[in-house]
């Protein structure tokens, strides 16, 4: 990892000493301020992956350093120290862009993982400016890719519903794009301003996920060495966004609908109750109807997500959109210094296979096209999947040398086979091991059959 830049703001000089001596050291450069003022100078002069600050300072406390440092440094992810010992000043502190808070007295090991994780975060958040910034004259970060008649059909039933302040259900099938709806919702409503936030259910087990959108008291259970606000506390005002909502044990669901009927909720360890306003959007891939049935999912939870329900169409219903997805994700990839052209034959073989995966396989043969078409057209290599029962379209073979002799049926795959081979082989000028890779199979068995097909392996140019 490379060395990292941190900036301590405490007035007290044994609070920044114990940190000073604690992060210094291979992976984090510190600079300690004394003071909100000498942290605005050290940040008008250096950019810092991370800011550690003291809420309670003289003159300009913590709160307000925060609101400064988000201004003029967006990508600066912000720890607080808070002597509080209730959630109040922390939470505040995230719903301002705060990455975390730690109170005190701290663990230093605590701390550090803490920077480490906020580090990681940095690095994603330049990216993906970066990224914004170039293709920000053609689309937005949130933007839907579409023009289809489902997908319409979609986008005006979200304009509908997004003021409203109801939970909403989005179902379809895994890949097509859920997310994206849900983060459409929060844009185009009253709480655009507000976090959203969202959490894949499926991707956590019942302890964990509890502890994600409960939060947890200090000592709550081994391992919470300080307070952790619960997800609901942190969309207060704004979004949650609950992925995979099938996925959920009984036991959560329980508890999820109690937080749905009530809007009260207890963090583990906590004697306490506390309030969150927030709008719940779920998604999930699965059939709640049969999972009720089955006894996996609770009727009164499903009836309480489902007050509307968006379904996200398959990709299979909407290939008139492949073209302009497919320059979106070339956009996304590339950038738009570096264009690659897409061609007549990649947009004909996508537009006639049926997308089990969706958008999400789509991305990955766009990116699988981008890395093994040799120039700047972009080709369906290796497409489609083996085993998907359609045929590839290859690039166009020269003329064949001449073949063996007409083979009974059954030799009619192995001409098929030859020929593909072989034009796979040419598109990339001989290369051998290229060839193999686009092909899917291994340089021993491809050398094997072009030895049968009698085509001389040093005859064809390539650089293994």
């Amino acid at each position: 990892m490379a060395v990292r830049q941190v900036l301590i703001v405490d007035d007290e000089a044994s609070i920044r000493d114990v940190l000073e001596r604690g992060l210094s050291g291979p992976d984090f450069a510190v600079t300690l301020a004394g003071d909100s003022a000498k942290a605005m100078d050290a940040i008008r002069e250096r950019r810092f992956d991370v800011a550690i600050l003291d809420v309670r300072m003289p003159h300009i406390d913590g709160i307000e350093l925060l609101k400064h440092i988000k201004e003029q440094s967006p990508t600066t992810e912000v720890i607080m120290l808070t002597a509080d010992s209730t959630l109040e000043m922390g939470l505040q502190a995230m719903r301002l862009g705060a990455y975390d808070y730690v109170t005190k007295p701290f663990y230093i090991r605590a701390v550090r993982e803490l920077c480490v994780k906020a580090c990681e975060k940095a690095d994603l958040r330049r990216r993906a400016t970066l990224l914004e910034r170039e293709l920000s004259h053609r689309v937005t970060s949130a933007q839907i890719v579409g023009a289809s008649a489902p997908m319409q059909r979609v986008m005006d039933l979200v304009r509908q519903i997004a003021p409203s302040a109801s939970p909403i259900l989005i179902t379809g099938e895994s890949g097509t794009g859920k997310e994206l709806i849900a983060h459409a919702v929060h844009d185009l409503s009253s709480r655009r301003e507000g976090a959203f936030i969202a959490v894949n259910c499926g991707a956590f087990q019942e302890s964990l996920l509890e502890s994600e959108l409960f939060g947890h008291r200090k000592g709550a259970f081994t391992g919470a060495l300080f307070d952790k606000p619960g997800l609901f506390d942190v969309a207060d005002g704004g979004t949650l966004f609950l992925d995979e909502v099938g996925e959920m044990t009984l036991a959560m669901q329980v508890k999820l609908l109690r937080v749905l009927d009530t809007r009260q909720f207890r963090p583990i360890g906590d004697t306490r109750e506390r309030s969150a306003d927030f709008r719940l959007v779920a998604a999930t891939n699965r059939d709640l109807h049969q999972a009720i049935l089955e006894k996996h999912f609770r009727e009164d939870l499903f009836y309480r997500l489902n007050v509307v329900s968006v379904e996200m169409p398959p990709l299979r219903d909407r290939l008139e959109d492949i073209p302009q997805l497919v320059e979106y994700i070339v956009a996304q990839r590339t950038g738009l210094r570096h264009r690659r052209r897409t061609t007549p034959e990649l947009l004909d073989a996508f537009q006639r296979y049926h997308w089990p995966g969706n958008i999400r396989e789509l991305v990955n043969q766009v990116e699988r096209s981008l890395l093994l078409s040799p120039g700047e057209d972009l080709l369906p290599i290796g497409f489609p999947p083996p085993g998907h029962g359609v045929q590839p379209a290859w690039p166009k073979a020269p003329a064949a040398p001449p073949a063996a002799p007409a083979a009974p049926a059954s030799g009619t795959l192995e001409e098929q086979e030859r020929l593909t081979i072989l034009a796979t082989l040419e598109s990339f000028k001989g290369n051998v091991s290229r060839t193999a890779v686009a092909l899917g199979i291994d340089r021993r068995t491809l050398h094997r059959k072009l030895k049968a097909y009698r085509q001389p392996v040093e005859a064809t140019g390539q650089n293994d």
